[in-house]
């Protein structure tokens, strides 16, 4: 499992601060005259917040690279024992994983917390293995932000969770959402070349099939699109 990198962490810590910093920086001061602030300085802090926000959406592309290079060397390791046991070259591997932690602490949501904070706390568990305490936290994201911009990757990264726990027909249903969520978005291809390989695992062959030409035929410039013609 990926190592969250140090820029993360920071990214977690700085997220709580700079609205405090915000609200600082622009309320009077009591029994002083006031100070004026720079429309600068609070630029400044916009604009980190701005670049937290593509920070995380560039870990998450990172992640999702990793873990397809892990998938892609665990198909390669299991094929050939696949190949002689069940005498089939193209079966369908299923993984040894760990149990997920069971969660340690309580929720403490729903207390001023906001959309990016819980988003980020969902998003660092999952990419901590945590996938119990992340599907509670995105299902929760979920409930609380649906018009949220990211909506439809927290949906994305829930249907990923069902699938880390082996639970493969909630994980389609899960990633079906997406689509619905978000048609437009960046993860509705992903979704959807997922759902085709979850298929394929359950094996409903005709259902991946069905899928494979909806990912193709509206998303066909897509990432997701080209991975899948390659493969």
């Amino acid at each position: 499992m990926p190592v969250i990198p140090d820029s993360f962490q920071l990214m977690l810590r700085l997220r709580y601060f700079l609205p405090l910093l915000l609200l600082t920086a622009c309320a009077p001061a009591t029994g002083v005259a006031p100070t004026a602030v720079p429309a600068t300085d609070i630029d400044q802090i916009r604009q980190l917040q701005s670049n937290l926000q593509n920070r995380l959406t560039e870990l998450e592309n990172r992640l999702a690279r990793v873990e397809n290079q892990l998938d892609k060397q665990r198909q390669q390791l299991d094929q050939p024992r696949n190949s002689t046991e069940m005498g089939t070259g193209d079966g369908q591997i299923t993984e040894s994983k760990p149990q997920p932690t069971p969660r340690q602490t309580t929720d403490d949501t729903g207390n001023g917390q906001t959309p990016t904070a819980l988003y980020l706390r969902a998003f660092s568990a999952y990419a901590a293995g945590r996938y119990a305490e992340a599907t509670d936290d995105f299902r929760q994201f979920l409930d609380l932000y649906p018009r949220n911009p990211f909506a439809g990757n927290a949906q994305f990264w829930l249907g990923e969770c069902y699938y880390r726990k082996h639970l493969l027909k909630r994980a389609v249903d899960e990633f079906a959402k997406v689509v619905s969520i978000d048609p437009s978005g960046k993860k509705a291809p992903d979704a959807l070349l997922r759902m085709v390989a979850v298929y394929r695992e359950l094996d409903r062959p005709i259902m991946a099939e069905q899928t494979l030409q909806q990912l193709l035929t509206d998303y066909p410039d897509s990432a997701a699109a080209r991975k899948a013609g390659t493969r």
